[in-house]
C-alpha cells in the first residue's frame, strides 16, 4: 500500500532523529526499567514505528528487537491522540486472535502513549505490558504520560546535540578554509554559502585589531538572509565575541538576545534567537578573529 502524505511526513520526521538501529542508551533503558517497576509490569518498551516494522530501542522484560508493524499495538498507538489502552486483550475484538496475544509475549494488558514531536508527529511509543488483564486508574495513566514526555525530552536533547555537532563540524571546516585563503570576494562568498549550508539567517567574519589601550573587531564580511550587508566595527571588551575568544561560550542555542541584549554582533537584526561562534587562529594559536552564525530560530529546532 502506498503511504499517505501524512505518513511520509511522519517517516521523514522519524528519520531526522536518527534513532533507528542505534545501540542501547542508558538514559532510555532507565526509563523502561522505571516504568516496569512503578507500574509492576513484566514488560516495558520504547519503540519506533518505521515503514514496515516496529523497532524496539529499549526493552525491559522482552528480547525481541523488531516486529512486523501492522500486527502490533504500537502501530495502533501512534494513530491515537492519547493513551491506547487494552485492559483485557483476550476478549478485545481487535486483538483476541493476534499472534502477540495467543503467542509470545502473550499480551493480556497493554497501555501505550505515542511519542509525539513538537511538530505533532508520532514517532513511536512508550508502552507497558502484562501477561494478565489489568486495570490502571487515571492517576497511573497520567504518570505513564509523564514518563512518555521524559522520553521525548531525551530525544529532543539527543537531536539538539547531534545538530550542534554537525554545525560545529561545518564551522571548523570553514575555519580551515579561511586560514588557507584571503580576499574580500572569497569572504563574502563564504558567509553566503555558510548561511545556505547551515540553514541560518546570518553569518559574519570579524578581524581583531589590538592596540595598547583596547581591542577592536572589524567585520570583513556580513551576510543577512543571503545578501551581503554593511561591515561594522566594535570594541571587543565585555562582548559575546570576547567570550567566544576566551572559549567561555561557543554557542547559545536559544534566547541569546535576552542574555546579551546590547551586543554589537547581534545588532545585525533584532530577531536573533541563537548564536554559534568559533575563533580564527594563526599557526601558533593566537586569535586573529572570529566566525559567527546566528538565526531567528533556536539551534535545536
Amino acid at each position: 500500500m502506498v503511504p499517505s502524505v501524512a505518513e511520509l511526513d511522519r517517516l521523514r520526521a522519524l528519520e531526522q532523529y536518527k534513532i533507528l538501529d542505534t545501540p542501547s542508551e542508558e538514559s532510555l533503558d532507565r526509563i523502561t526499567s522505571f516504568a516496569a517497576l512503578i507500574f509492576d509490569m513484566p514488560i516495558a518498551l520504547i519503540s519506533f514505528v518505521d515503514r514496515e516494522r516496529v523497532w524496539i530501542k529499549s526493552a525491559y522484560g522482552m528480547d525481541t528487537v523488531e516486529l512486523v508493524r501492522h500486527h502490533t499495538m504500537c502501530n495502533a498507538t501512534i494513530e491515537q491522540d492519547d493513551i491506547y489502552l487494552i485492559e483485557d486483550a483476550h476478549i478485545d475484538p481487535s486483538w483476541a486472535t493476534s499472534p502477540l496475544v495467543t503467542g509470545k509475549p502473550f499480551i493480556g494488558f497493554y497501555a501505550g502513549v505515542p511519542l509525539r514531536t513538537p511538530d505533532g508527529f508520532s514517532l513511536g511509543t512508550l508502552c507497558i505490558i502484562d501477561h494478565e488483564p489489568r486495570h490502571l486508574d487515571t492517576r497511573a495513566l497520567q504518570s505513564l504520560q509523564g514518563l512518555a514526555a521524559v522520553v521525548m525530552d531525551q530525544l529532543q536533547l539527543r537531536l539538539s546535540q547531534e545538530k550542534l555537532s554537525r554545525t560545529e563540524t561545518a564551522l571548523q571546516e570553514v575555519t580551515r578554509r579561511v586560514s588557507a585563503a584571503t580576499g574580500t570576494t572569497f569572504l563574502r562568498t563564504l558567509v553566503q554559502q555558510l548561511t545556505r549550508v547551515l540553514g541560518v539567517g546570518y553569518a559574519l567574519i570579524g578581524e581583531i585589531h589590538s592596540s595598547e589601550e583596547e581591542q577592536q573587531v572589524e567585520t570583513l564580511a556580513v551576510c543577512s538572509h543571503g545578501d551581503i550587508a554593511e561591515n561594522f566595527s566594535y570594541l571587543l571588551t565585555d562582548t559575546l565575541s570576547e567570550k567566544v575568544i576566551m572559549q567561555k561560550i561557543r554557542y547559545c542555542a536559544y534566547g541569546v538576545n535576552g542574555v546579551f541584549p546590547h551586543d554589537p554582533v547581534l545588532s545585525v537584526s533584532s530577531d536573533i534567537e541563537s548564536f554559534m561562534g568559533v575563533v580564527l587562529e594563526n599557526s601558533i594559536g593566537e586569535p586573529l578573529g572570529l566566525l559567527c552564525v546566528m538565526d531567528a530560530e533556536p539551534l535545536h529546532d
